[in-house]
């Protein structure tokens, strides 16, 4: 299966479930740091409410992987929005 950003819902907590079916997936680690723009791996560290300096995508997608493997759920700012990457 390929990974593609078209393919995650908008609404977060459905968001929440596609990424962490595609951290099953063999290269997801890949995957999310090709298809993600850093802003957006920022949005999705902050949503674990994870603060970081961290600006390389390499280490953003290892927290977002981490997080998503141990079934961490978004805070509750990042669930209210209407759409994930929202600011």
């Amino acid at each position: 299966m390929i990974i593609k950003k078209v393919n995650l819902p908008t609404n977060p907590i459905h968001a929440l479930e596609q990424l962490r079916i595609w951290t099953q997936l063999e290269g997801a680690e890949e995957s999310f740091a090709k298809i993600f723009t850093v802003s957006e791996l920022l949005w999705l560290v902050r949503a674990f409410g994870v603060l970081t300096a961290y600006k390389r995508k390499q280490k953003l997608v290892s927290i977002i992987i981490f997080n998503l493997k141990n079934k961490i759920l978004f805070i509750e700012k990042a669930l209210e929005k209407n759409a994930i990457f929202m600011k």
